[in-house]
């Protein structure tokens, strides 16, 4: 089996800190993944996935390997996208959540329910943060 030498990542999250901060962990612990795109809201996941609108080009708009997405965001929230998704075939996409809201056990369960197998809280710190980043990337080669 034959690994990529970049993973393309998506980022949804309408926290513009939290995108950063995310994205400065993905660059600096893991060199096999590379952030391609950052969006703020559902609708634009959506699009995104889709190649609609302003993501139709692909050679500019790659499609992810990876989509790293938080539950709370505006417009189409995360469980939105991930109920979309299970309606689309997108089987080389990989999901992980990261958010703030999965203390709820509610949450975590309905996560689960949707085909999400990995999670990762938001409420840790940049250690913490760069061990999440890390597990991710041994994930995406141990599922190619």
């Amino acid at each position: 089996m034959t690994t990529k030498e970049k993973y393309a990542v998506l980022i949804a999250d309408d926290d513009e800190e939290d995108r950063f901060l995310l994205k400065a962990a993905i660059q600096s612990v893991t060199p096999r993944l590379k952030v391609v795109a950052e969006v703020e809201n559902g609708e634009q996941v959506i699009a995104y996935l889709s190649g609609i609108g302003p993501y139709h080009d692909r050679q500019r708009h790659p499609f992810p390997d990876l989509l790293l997405i938080d539950l709370v965001m505006p417009v189409k929230n995360g469980f939105e996208v991930l109920e979309w998704l299970n309606t689309k075939c997108f089987p080389q996409l990989k999901v992980a959540v990261v958010s703030g809201s999965l203390e709820d056990l509610s949450h975590r369960q309905r996560i689960l329910r949707l085909g999400v197998q990995h999670f990762y809280s938001k409420m840790v710190n940049y250690d913490e943060l760069l061990q999440s980043v890390k597990f991710m990337q041994d994930e995406m080669e141990m599922l190619a």
